[in-house]
């Protein structure tokens, strides 16, 4: 069914105000998924404060035109989605990824990182890294570390001077 063109600016503008929020960017090919699929992505997308919009690559190039995004559209393969990341970028391209693990139809085309526009080894390379919890718990436990063992160290020779003077003591008696 065509679109009408109230239909087509709408759907521009949602792109284009997902573009001005987002963090990060991912392009993807979904020809031969699945509705349900393409709705447990969206599902799993807004669980990390992402979205997922469908479109015309001559919509998507209308939004991308702007001097900022540099990316032709029309060269991408199939038919084109696209995934705004709003708070993470990595849990954008890890969710991304780990689903076209699980569905053969959706495959990553590229994306934008810091405004920048990266091929899709770039997703898959964001994709492998931790995650932001993961990475801060990681950094908490090596600045802890040191800490601990010298309240061990210094316990230690705390212990060993009680240790000494209960076996003085012992002898005295």
């Amino acid at each position: 069914m065509a679109l009408n063109r109230e239909q087509k600016e709408k759907i521009v503008q949602d792109i284009k105000t997902g573009a001005e929020n987002q963090k990060a960017m991912v392009f993807v090919g979904f020809s031969g998924l699945k509705v349900k699929d393409v709705l447990a992505l969206k599902a799993k997308l807004k669980a990390i404060n992402g979205v997922f919009k469908v479109c015309k690559k001559t919509l998507l190039n209308i939004v991308l035109r702007d001097e900022k995004y540099k990316v032709k559209v029309r060269e991408l393969e199939g038919q084109v989605a696209v995934a705004f990341g709003l708070d993470d970028e990595a849990a954008l391209a890890k969710t991304i990824y780990d689903f076209s693990k699980e569905q053969e139809n959706l495959k990553v085309l590229g994306g934008f990182f810091n405004n920048k526009f990266e091929g899709k080894e770039y997703v898959m390379t964001m994709a492998k890294l931790p995650s932001r919890g993961q990475l801060l718990s990681q950094l908490v436990y090596s600045m802890k570390a040191p800490l601990s063992n010298l309240a061990y160290v210094l316990q230690a020779n705390i212990k060993g001077l009680v240790v000494a003077l209960n076996a003085i003591k012992v002898k005295k008696i």
